[in-house]
């Protein structure tokens, strides 16, 4: 019981961290400054390069609390357990869930 509290606390934690807190902001605009750079160039539908993908990814990515909850969960639930087992999947639904749940209270 005490593990399972530890993992959720570290998931909807982290996710908040990555996601909100002013620790992270810098990184997230560089992210975003380097997304609008690779929309604004003029090969932007030819450009297929990883790195632009990966931009893009990213920034998507630090925009939306579930999916960061998953990462996050899939990261604490590897860190905690130290184990690949089927229970890695419900973990990681969890901790999306943890995370929205923590985000709808915390806006309010």
């Amino acid at each position: 019981m005490e593990r399972l509290l530890i993992f959720i606390l570290s998931t909807a934690s982290l996710s908040w961290i990555l996601n909100r807190s002013v620790l992270f902001k810098s990184l997230r605009m560089k992210v975003t400054i380097k997304k609008i750079a690779f929309k604004q160039d003029d090969d932007f539908s030819k450009q297929k390069s990883i790195k632009t993908k990966a931009f893009w990814y990213i920034d998507e990515l630090f925009s939306c609390v579930g999916c960061m909850g998953v990462y996050t969960a899939l990261f604490c639930y590897l860190v905690l357990y130290n184990t690949l087992s089927y229970e890695i999947i419900c973990y990681s639904l969890a901790g999306a869930m943890i995370s929205l749940s923590l985000n709808k209270l915390i806006s309010k």
